[in-house]
């Protein structure tokens, strides 16, 4: 989660020069805040599907989203796939943020849960 927050620090550096597609200012500052719609996005349905499917597999679908959001930003022909990969990566990071913290209480010992 960490790396793709901070993706956009050096890319918005290198991008302009890096690719062989025009990407304007404009395009830079929304790869930069459109991440934190996809989280708003993801994070709201991912209690109901974590539910459906469990914990376990709602976080490998929502890692699944992640991946796929990497491999649109590293093999991006245009500037709609860098924002379609960091869209994917804001809703899998948003999903995560809300089951990861179930799962951990759940799989926790309970004379350990509430520890810190």
């Amino acid at each position: 989660m960490g790396t793709i927050l901070g993706w956009t620090s050096p890319a918005n550096a290198l991008l302009p020069s890096g690719v062989k597609f025009k990407i304007s200012v404009d395009d830079l500052k929304s790869f930069s805040s459109i991440f934190g719609i996809g989280a708003v996005v993801g994070a709201l349905p991912a209690g109901k599907i974590s539910a459906m499917i469990s914990r376990r597999y709602s976080m490998v679908l929502f890692e699944i989203l992640i991946i796929i959001g990497w491999i649109f930003l590293t093999m991006a022909k245009a500037s709609w796939m860098l924002s379609v990969g960091r869209i994917l990566q804001g809703v899998g990071v948003g999903a995560l943020c809300t089951v990861i913290p179930t799962y951990v209480a759940e799989i926790s010992q309970p004379h350990i849960r509430g520890e810190f």
